[in-house]
């Protein structure tokens, strides 16, 4: 639901893999100029360590079933404003994701 609302809208996409080191993260997160961090679902182990890596000022929105306890905005309660009323028409030429690798390659 949150990559449609990317692609309706003409954004990035920058997926952040679950098994990311905090430092991995935070290096994504900067690199790719990450506005906003969409939080899905996620075991405990792994969130604790991620979520280390997140910059203080990024906004972040929760999505259904992510880790417990978090206080970032609701997609749900993003989902209740005005709906989009005009679809950003993509050409193939255009950037929709920017994939990381494992880091194997280095930075």
């Amino acid at each position: 639901m949150a990559d449609l609302a990317i692609m309706m809208t003409g954004h990035v996409g920058v997926p952040i893999y679950p098994t990311l080191t905090a430092e991995t993260v935070k290096y994504t997160l900067e690199h790719s100029e990450s506005k906003l961090l969409f939080v899905g679902k996620l075991d405990e182990h792994p969130w604790a360590e991620m979520k280390k890596g997140i910059p203080e000022d990024m906004k972040c929105i929760s999505l259904p079933l992510c880790p417990a306890g978090l206080t970032y905005d609701k997609w749900a309660d993003c989902t209740k404003g005005d709906e989009i009323k005009e679809v950003k028409k993509r050409t193939a030429e255009e950037m929709a994701t920017i994939i990381y690798t494992s880091g194997s390659t280095g930075v």
